[in-house]
């Protein structure tokens, strides 16, 4: 069961006002690069590092909790007013036609000193882009 505690807001202080969009693009991260170059990874919970093919709770056990967020839902599937943690929380299990993008700022991912924002965009329940977000 997928518990939905994770997305209390308290931690989207630190992150609303700090950075603007960064733009898409491809994830540069180091298990992206694994990845490109062929070798088979596994999601490694807990290390920091979210990877493409990942649900959202599976980025959330890897990076910690997120800050702000946005989710498109799949309209076919979720009625209007449906609580936005809801879909996020159903996306592992039971995939759909929302669209996500969470926000985490952390140092593991991009083996940083300092803490990075980066932004995590699910389509059909898996991440398909990671991006850094810049700051003003």
């Amino acid at each position: 069961m997928h518990s939905i505690s994770w997305w209390v807001i308290a931690s989207a202080c630190v992150l609303v006002g700090a950075c603007a969009s960064g733009g898409a693009g491809e994830s540069t991260t180091p298990a992206a690069a694994s990845a490109a170059d062929g070798a088979e990874s596994k999601p490694e919970f807990g290390t920091g590092v979210v990877e493409l093919g990942m649900c959202p709770d599976e980025a959330i056990a890897a990076a910690g909790n997120p800050g702000p967020y946005m989710v498109r839902r799949d309209t076919e599937k979720w009625p209007p007013g449906t609580f936005p943690p809801t879909i996020v929380a159903a996306q592992c299990e039971h995939p759909d036609d929302s669209v996500i993008e969470l926000l985490f700022r952390n140092r593991s991912q991009y083996a940083t000193e300092e803490p990075v924002v980066f932004r995590v965009k699910f389509e059909r329940g898996k991440a398909v882009s990671i991006d850094q977000v810049r700051a003003r």
